[in-house]
């Protein structure tokens, strides 16, 4: 056991540690993550159906968004149309997960 005395005003005080002075919290089991489909799991059967779709909608549509307005101001569409799309669209959504 650790013990501290601090003298403020003229008054001791005595400051007590169990075993060390600093030491990591305890997160415990149930914060662990050790299945990587449980997350999921406990979104869906908590009905947050609703949150993980907007989630998705948002991100398809502002990514797809940036992605042919950045073309677009570069240069690269040719007559509306993306040469390439499908690598493009690609690479954006493996950066998005990357990302995420």
């Amino acid at each position: 056991m650790v013990s501290f005395r601090i003298f403020f005003k003229r008054k001791s005080f005595e400051i007590f540690f169990q075993n060390r002075i600093i030491t990591l919290p305890d997160f415990g089991f149930d914060l662990m993550i050790t299945n990587s489909i449980t997350p999921f799991i406990d979104s869906f059967s908590n009905g947050l159906y609703g949150t993980v779709i907007s989630f998705l909608l948002i991100v398809i549509f502002d990514t797809t968004g940036t992605l042919l307005a950045v073309t677009k101001r570069a240069g690269l569409m040719k007559d509306g149309k993306l040469k390439n799309t499908r690598q493009a669209l690609l690479s954006d959504a493996i950066s998005t997960t990357v990302g995420a």
